[in-house]
């Protein structure tokens, strides 16, 4: 890939189209030669479609036009959709180009499908198999900041032709001691017009000054989620063996809370905000549309996933040796017994080695879709509010979606320095000489604090550290002053103590009390 010198010579590369081309088509052989299972999520995909056109009457209309736009026609035309893809003949990350993908122009590929689509100028937005994951949501966000900044000139026109005032952005107001019901009454104002959702975020905290640049937001999101998954709530459960939540089948809380959530994933999409949020992976698929099958039950019920297993693999008589009937018995959070029958017209069925796959099956889908369908597609619907009107489900698979909305654990805290900006210092200053060395001695808890105190996340966006482009920037030489950070754009105001005890003393105390932004 030597040689490029103008992104024109590279765009405009035949040869790069026809590569391209070929691995497509060998992309698909090796999706139709693997294996492939369709687990469509009816009920889900059917409530969520009502839902949707309740609220917007074109939806369909724009479903087929992102599928005209993001599915190449030979696919539409062969129906195969890679996420009914379990394995392929050939792993995927063998088709993503990293090379292409370094000297791809995202903005201007967008901008030039959008312009010409009818398909007669070579675009790569239909061939996300060869796109990297950072490129694929630089294409998603191209798509979204389209529709934010046409909603914006559609509000400034109503306003010079007179029309009622229409806000440019998604207002909330909120008090951080009632912040879910806060958030709840507000966003449900909203949903009266979906495009609401496509609109910047705007939050205010009631009582605070501050202006939302972006930093109001990331803590927005990084409260309202830690409170809405706070098992006393009731929303959500705590698996101890995964360490993972997952939907309260037995909850009191009404469909809005759950649905509240799905809009605050959606959200947090649109706003480049991730979230610490920790749900089995396979919760992903199924926003994408897809039910859950025995594969996945590993992620949150390993113990139990290893037990139907053996059953599975079980070379006695099963009937006889471990005696199971299809009659399901459980505790509820309270303690209390409960019992279902997986198939109704048999209560009490016996497992023998001959139906034993069935009661595998029917149990997953009890255990992981059915019994939570009600709290699961309140959370679909709300997610759907937001990201219906995005290409999401054309572009990522649930691994990719996670990543999207969670990011990544890791806090290699080393990338940070690499690109680190300064203003008032140098990187040969003592003062930043210290600063990174106590940076580097931070524990792994005094590191997610840190990330906190300077992002309002303690989540790495998938690009990784680097990414966030920190920047030190001197505040003065006053020896009581703390270190303050404006979250909204990653800058650390750092008063030059000239002390690296005194400096770390302040630095530990000022990520440790870094909740509310005060007048930053």
């Amino acid at each position: 890939m030597q040689g490029y010198t103008e992104e024109d010579d590279f765009h405009n590369d035949h040869m790069i189209h026809i590569m391209v081309k070929a691995l497509h088509l060998l992309y698909l052989a090796s999706v139709v030669g693997g294996e492939m299972k369709k687990v469509v999520d009816t009920v889900a995909n059917n409530k969520s479609r009502d839902m949707l056109e309740r609220y917007a009457a074109n939806q369909n209309n724009q479903d087929e036009e992102f599928r005209y736009l993001w599915v190449h026609p030979l696919a539409r035309r062969m129906n195969i959709d890679r996420l009914d893809s379990i394995k392929p003949l050939i792993p995927p990350h063998h088709f993503v180009n990293h090379e292409v993908n370094k000297l791809l122009d995202v903005m201007a590929d967008y901008k030039n499908s959008r312009t010409h689509e009818s398909g007669e100028i070579f675009s790569f937005i239909s061939y996300s198999f060869f796109l990297t994951l950072p490129n694929k949501i630089h294409y998603l966000f191209c798509d979204v900041q389209k529709r934010m900044v046409i909603l914006r000139q559609y509000s400034r026109l109503s306003a010079y032709l007179g029309s009622s005032l229409i806000s440019q952005t998604l207002k909330i107001r909120v008090r951080r001691a009632n912040i879910i019901n806060d958030t709840l009454l507000q966003l449900e104002l909203h949903t009266d017009g979906m495009e609401n959702f496509n609109k910047q975020l705007h939050v205010e905290f009631e009582g605070e000054e501050g202006v939302d640049e972006g930093g109001l937001s990331k803590e927005f999101f990084m409260i309202i989620v830690e409170k809405m998954l706070t098992p006393d709530h009731g929303v959500f459960i705590y698996e101890q063996e995964s360490r993972l939540f997952w939907f309260n089948m037995h909850s009191f809380e009404s469909e809005s809370q759950y649905r509240l959530i799905g809009i605050i994933l959606g959200l947090a999409i649109n706003n480049s905000c991730i979230l610490n949020i920790s749900f089995p992976r396979f919760i992903y698929k199924k926003l994408l549309g897809y039910k859950a099958v025995f594969q996945d039950m590993h992620q949150l019920y390993p113990v139990f996933y290893s037990s139907l297993k053996s059953l599975l693999e079980y070379e006695g008589n099963v009937e006889e040796d471990l005696i199971l009937t299809f009659t399901v018995e459980y505790s509820d959070v309270f303690g209390i017994r409960h019992t279902h029958e997986l198939k109704d017209d048999q209560p009490g069925l016996v497992v023998t080695n001959e139906n034993r796959k069935e009661y595998v099956d029917l149990y997953t889908d009890w255990l992981l879709n059915t019994s939570v369908t009600e709290q699961f597609n309140a959370f679909r619907c709300g997610f759907d509010l937001v990201c219906s009107s995005t290409p999401i489900k054309f572009l990522f698979n649930a691994e990719e979606l996670e990543l999207l909305i969670c990011g990544k654990e890791s806090l290699e805290l080393e990338e940070l320095e690499k690109t680190a900006r300064y203003d008032g210092f140098t990187e040969n200053c003592q003062t930043i000489k210290d600063f990174w060395a106590i940076v580097s001695e931070l524990s792994a808890d005094e590191r997610k604090k840190f990330l906190v105190f300077f992002t309002g996340c303690d989540r790495v966006p998938v690009g990784g550290l680097a990414d966030l482009k920190m920047s030190l920037v001197r505040n003065g030489d006053k020896m009581d002053s703390l270190p303050t950070a404006h979250t909204c754009f990653n800058v650390i105001l750092l008063p030059d103590y000239n002390n690296k005890v005194l400096l770390k003393e302040r630095l530990l105390k000022a990520i440790s009390y870094s909740e509310g932004f005060g007048l930053l």
